[in-house]
């Protein structure tokens, strides 16, 4: 026969089973960067609170987000990057929920909740080694699309979570090779073997000890369209282990570069020259200058492996086009003889292979500079000087007509 049951072990079981019972509350929440949110959590039944803490999956052992106790929230255990950010919503009714004020993408993860209960029926407390809630947060990075101007300054916002920089910044772009960086930033001094060469003496941070991190990008030109990534990789207030220190961009700018419009007026039988100029004045590539109505692989002029390639050229441009001084940077089109079927859109490109970062997948460039050449046609000296004639003669004809009528 099986011993039976005493009272102090059915109350041991009872204490045990509506521990066990409780199962955590799932929850997922999407919010935007720089907003504040709250992270749900309610002590089920009735009691005291004694004691909650806020844990994130992917911290280091011990560490907290949120530790409440003896009344208050304990500073001191938080994880430094939340502290003067986080606290609970209304711990006397019940409600231990996070408020997270300020939130960035390294804030992104899987939250747990977990309480002490003083139960006030049974005068017992309740330890809670289960969490009671689990939210998994998801942040959006702030997303912005910026138009500059080829020639100029564009600066893409980025700030440091709490705008505190204690690590590494880096600043990369969608489209360049793997483990090249428009701007990097790594133990207090740019790291110019990470940066692509089409960057170098070009990028700055805006102001990096008062935590902006903005990128100043000098020298605009359109091969500078793309998706930028800000990241800060912050080692001294970043609990996290350091197996899954990848962080989330804070920030994505999406730039566009618009290219140099010109609108040029020419005389049939003239010179006339379309102006173009390659970053940083350095042609280490291709040149193209294209036209919007020529065929499909048609040319104006191309300059390919150091030579002109003149089998693509379209044969109307031939012994008629030439670059105004290449070995400085200054690939303006000198187009000779012009006529009015020279009259159209044309477009300068400079493909940089040797300072280009860009995956070769993907090396279609924007043209640096769209010309709107009009062509008139010339007037003869002579039809020049018969029109003046014919204008004064008019005139004094019609002055004639006026004194007779009067």
């Amino acid at each position: 026969m099986a011993a039976p049951l005493t009272a102090p072990f059915l109350w041991t079981l009872m204490v045990c089973s509506s521990f066990m019972l409780v199962s955590a509350d799932q929850t997922i929440l999407r919010v935007d960067s720089g907003v504040t949110v709250t992270l749900p959590c309610r002590v089920p039944g009735d009691g005291t609170v004694r004691a909650a803490e806020w844990r994130r999956a992917d911290l280091v052992s011990g560490q907290y987000v949120l530790f409440w106790r003896n009344n208050k929230v304990d500073i001191e255990a938080s994880c430094p990057s939340f502290r003067n950010r986080v606290d609970v919503q209304d711990v006397k009714n019940g409600d231990v929920s996070l408020v997270l004020k300020n939130v960035t993408t390294a804030d992104r993860g899987t939250y747990e909740c977990r309480v002490t209960v003083n139960k006030l029926k049974r005068r017992s407390v309740q330890d809670t080694n289960t969490p009671i809630s689990t939210v998994g947060l998801i942040v959006d990075p702030v997303h912005r699309p910026i138009t500059a101007e080829s020639g100029g300054i564009a600066i893409l916002p980025c700030r440091a979570p709490e705008n505190d920089v204690d690590g590494d910044v880096e600043w990369s772009r969608a489209d360049l090779e793997f483990s090249q960086y428009v701007l990097r930033y790594k133990d207090k001094k740019v790291d110019h073997e990470a940066q692509c060469p089409s960057f170098r003496n070009r990028t700055n941070l805006q102001d990096r000890k008062n935590g902006n991190v903005s990128l100043v990008l000098k020298k605009v030109t359109t091969a500078d369209t793309g998706i930028y990534e800000c990241r800060v990789i912050q080692r001294g207030n970043s609990c996290m282990r350091t197996s899954i220190l990848d962080t989330d961009p804070l920030s994505v700018i999406n730039l566009r570069a618009e290219p140099v419009r010109t609108t040029i007026t020419a005389e049939s039988a003239g010179t006339v020259i379309l102006p173009c100029r390659a970053p940083e004045n350095d042609v280490d590539g291709d040149v193209e200058w294209s036209r919007t109505d020529l065929e499909f692989s048609q040319y104006v002029l191309r300059y390919k492996d150091k030579t002109f390639d003149q089998e693509v050229q379209s044969p109307s441009y031939r012994n008629r086009v030439d670059l105004q001084d290449m070995k400085n940077g200054d690939v303006s089109l000198v187009l000779k003889k012009v006529t009015t079927d020279d009259t159209g859109t044309y477009q300068c490109r400079v493909i940089q292979r040797g300072k280009s970062c860009r995956r070769t997948s993907i090396q279609v460039t924007d043209p640096l500079s769209v010309i709107t050449l009009n062509v008139k046609p010339a007037v003869p000296p002579g039809l020049q000087l018969l029109s003046f004639r014919w204008t004064e003669t008019n005139t004094s004809v019609i002055h004639g007509l006026q004194i007779l009528k009067n």
